[in-house]
């Protein structure tokens, strides 16, 4: 059916007119010598060309993209302002955008086979569909979205992956949701709250004719335990009690087992009971909690290798979104061309790395390398051990561990080690608490040693579990020790079978790296080569790198707060970082108390350098595109007021300051031109920098693909540019990040998000586990504090002082 817009027509113009005049704005101040970061920078003769999913309107367009040959072609962009708290001159007319959006998404928003989640659409094909186990399953569908760049209007399109209930009947779902194939036993009070967490508002239908040809649709509100002839109710109809057995008998001629449960699928006041028996899932039922197990084989099921990710793009263009042939598009004026577009980018070179006295390139493997003895190697004079494992099978075999990663610290140059090894606290139980038991092993450490212990060693069970929670509460709030945990079955501690070698020394060097963090050390600097800056120009004068996010709870309690970390380095080398944390409201995402968090990381960069920083770069995580006019509002004033309140008294102490915002939920992929372009995994090699074509059209951001892809296909990181008052540029701030890209302490590989960010995501969650919720009915699967009570209460165990600038986080 054809659908059509009285004012499509005015709709386009404005969203044209609107480009042509940034353009126009661009070009007028580039002449003039007035655009704050130069013309776009030159591209050098390392360029590689990239492929994007395209769309085109006229002549031209990129990853789909909607808009005439007369639009005109962007190269550069500025920084938004901030200062004006209204819209920016010339921005894009975002209703008009919206608009144009809507009707690429008509087609497939109105097609009755399609499942519709916010900005993706999917559609069931059993050739594709994986299951994951407990009765859920992967659909493959794809986001689109409209987006203004520098070439004009793009759609952009991606394949994405989600978990849904499998069509199936519904006592082979409970059965697998409590590991039984048969639930005519009966349940008990603990697999009946499993399942009703799992059931509880899932559709499904019933066919009492048991022709298929008319079903009723219910809701489930819990699962009743009783059989169906145990279940009585009152017959409103007959004016007596009856039980629902004889009910479904006499009504629908059905005879039900009697030993099978029934499903309430009314209100709390108003029961209306249904054989389980009889319900089936009905299929494309979004899953929204998925077990550890389904969550690793739905990693595993969306890890899709580059080429193959491109066919079943093209796939979703041509075939399942319709959208080059779809009457209402073609009302808009708008015509896709369903291949991918070339743009053009260009490969950063890798840094050097210094460990120790050599230097470490990746030619050989881009993006990653092999590690020597650390540059900035931590001191361990002392250190305790405790156990929460069993001690029966793991005692042997956990001294053995111990000698392997106490070797691997003194290969990588953690000094003063001692030969002997304090005896192991082993968790009792009963009424010992976890604190107890590190208590213990804190006093024996400090005993062996005579001194305080500067790291605990614990063994979890299994694969850790919810006590993890619980010991860093121990250690990072109430003892003041980093602690490094590791899991008994990734050691291989097990008495009945000796360890893989090979595993195990790859275990202990992982730890190694966190251990060497957390003691102040850093396994490498970057090297510096020609006389060239190692980080940016000026990096001889101080400065400070800020990283920060706010992580949100995943319970819908609204007295659940969200929590926002603050991370800060404080050192030369921009490898130690600091960290503070506040809570604040319930899913608010604009820092609250953002003044005093730098506030605190400016003084504790005086403590450990003796100097304020001349330069400040901020790295945000978490803000997205419609949130960054109140970042400008709100956090950037705040930033500028902390450093005011650290000047002295009769002087104004206000160094320039960088502004990034990191993003890594989009949906946009590069892929390499021709494959021999790509690395080994297929995907594009690490440095790709993206800075035209596919930004934004007035405004300053750039994508970079920083990482060695491993499985699946890579997501390039896009920073976006708030405001640049330390005049970086483009390529400056791209190369600045790459670098740093490689300094991250927990890995001997370039990460895919810049590390004060990454670090700021790993204050925030460890912050998570440090809130204690008095809500008993808070779910194992969730974070300590995001229980569903109404009347929960929070507690905040900030950090110990004596880890204010220490890397215990990590």
């Amino acid at each position: 059916m054809m659908w059509s817009c009285p004012g499509h027509a005015r709709v386009v113009r404005l969203v044209r007119q609107t480009l042509k005049r940034a353009d126009l704005s661009r070009a007028r101040r580039a002449r003039l010598g007035a655009f704050p970061h130069g013309p776009c920078p030159s591209q050098s003769a390392s360029r590689s060309s990239q492929s994007w999913l395209r769309m085109r309107s006229g002549k031209a367009g990129l990853l789909m993209a909607a808009r005439t040959s007369t639009l005109p072609r962007l190269s550069w962009t500025s920084t938004r302002s901030t200062t004006s708290r209204g819209k920016a001159k010339g921005a894009l007319p975002q209703d008009a955008v919206q608009a144009l959006d809507v009707a690429l998404k008509n087609g497939a928003s109105n097609h009755p086979d399609c499942v519709t989640l916010p900005r993706a659409f999917f559609f069931y094909d059993p050739d594709v569909v994986k299951p994951v186990g407990g009765g859920a399953e992967v659909w493959i569908g794809y986001n689109q979205s409209l987006r203004p760049c520098q070439s004009g209007l793009t759609l952009n399109m991606d394949i994405t992956a989600a978990a849904f209930l499998e069509g199936q009947p519904m006592l082979q779902l409970i059965g697998s949701t409590v590991g039984m194939q048969n639930v005519s036993g009966g349940l008990n009070p603990g697999q009946v709250r499993s399942i009703n967490k799992a059931i509880r508002g899932v559709q499904v239908e019933v066919d009492y004719q048991g022709s298929g040809s008319y079903k009723r649709k219910y809701r489930v509100r819990e699962i009743i335990a009783k059989g169906p002839f145990d279940l009585v109710f009152k017959n409103e109809q007959a004016g007596s009690e009856m039980n629902v057995g004889d009910y479904y008998q006499s009504a629908y001629k059905i005879k039900l087992n009697p030993s099978l449960p029934c499903l309430n699928v009314g209100g709390s006041g108003r029961p209306t009971y249904v054989p389980a028996e009889l319900a089936t899932v009905k299929r494309g039922q979004r899953k929204l909690k998925l077990d550890e197990r389904q969550q690793a084989q739905m990693i595993r099921e969306a890890a899709i290798k580059p080429m193959d990710r491109v066919k079943r793009i093209e796939n979703c263009v041509n075939v399942q979104s319709q959208v080059p042939t779809d009457p209402t598009v073609k009302n808009f004026g708008m015509q896709i061309k369903g291949q991918m577009m070339d743009i053009q980018g260009q490969i950063l070179p890798a840094p050097v790395l210094q460990y120790g006295q050599r230097t470490v390139t990746t030619d050989r493997r881009p993006g990653s390398w092999e590690p020597g003895r650390y540059s900035v190697p931590g001191k361990m004079p002392s250190y305790a051990i405790a156990s929460f494992a069993d001690r029966r099978g793991t005692e042997n075999a956990m001294n053995d561990f111990i000698i392997n990663l106490l070797d691997e610290c003194a290969k990588v140059g953690i000094t003063d080690i001692s030969e002997t090894i304090p005896d192991i606290a082993w968790h009792e139980g009963g009424n010992k608490t976890v604190e107890d038991t590190l208590t213990r092993a804190v006093q024996t450490g400090a005993h062996t040693f005579g001194q305080k212990p500067a790291l605990i060693l614990i063994l979890l069970p299994g694969n850790g579990g919810p006590i993890h929670g619980l010991i860093k509460i121990a250690t990072d709030h109430r003892l003041g020790i980093p602690s490094q945990c590791f899991a008994a079955a990734k050691a291989g501690i097990d008495d009945r079978f000796p360890p893989d070698p090979r595993k195990r020394q790859q275990y202990c060097g992982n730890l190694v790296l966190k251990i060497n963090a957390k003691l102040g050390g850093q396994h490498s600097l970057l090297a510096s080569v020609g006389g060239a800056p190692k980080l940016f120009p000026h990096e001889n004068n101080p400065f400070m790198i800020i990283g920060a996010d706010v992580t949100h709870p995943m319970g819908f309690n609204r007295s659940t707060p969200s929590i926002a970390s603050v991370v800060g380095s404080i050192d030369r080398y921009a490898t130690r970082y600091a960290e503070r944390s506040r809570l604040q409201g319930h899913r608010v995402e604009m820092i609250q108390d953002f003044k005093g968090m730098v506030q605190e990381l400016l003084q504790e960069f005086y403590r450990n350098t003796k100097k304020r920083p001349e330069r400040i770069i901020v790295y945000r995580d978490g803000v997205s595109e419609g949130q960054f006019d109140a970042v400008v509002r709100e956090e950037l004033p705040q930033l500028a007021a902390a450093c005011l309140g650290m000047g002295d008294p009769n002087s104004e102490y206000r160094p320039p300051i960088t502004f990034v915002v990191v993003q890594k939920r989009h949906h946009t992929r590069l892929f390499p031109g021709r494959p021999n372009e790509g690395d080994r995994s297929g995907n594009i090699l690490p440095g790709t920098l993206i800075d035209r074509d596919i930004c934004h059209p007035t405004e300053f951001d750039f994508y970079l693909n920083s990482h060695a892809g491993i499985q699946g296909t890579n997501r390039p990181c896009h920073y976006h540019v708030l405001l640049d008052e330390n005049k970086f540029g483009a390529q400056e701030l791209a190369l600045m990040t790459f670098r740093l890209c490689y300094l991250f302490c927990r890995a001997t590989r370039a990460v895919s998000v810049c590390p004060p960010a990454y670090y700021a995501h790993l204050a925030a969650f460890r912050q998570r586990e440090l809130c204690q919720m008095s809500d008993s009915s808070a779910s194992d699967t969730e974070s300590t504090m995001s229980g569903t009570g109404a009347d929960a209460t929070v507690e905040f165990a900030t950090c110990h002082k004596d880890l204010g600038a220490t890397m215990y986080y990590v």
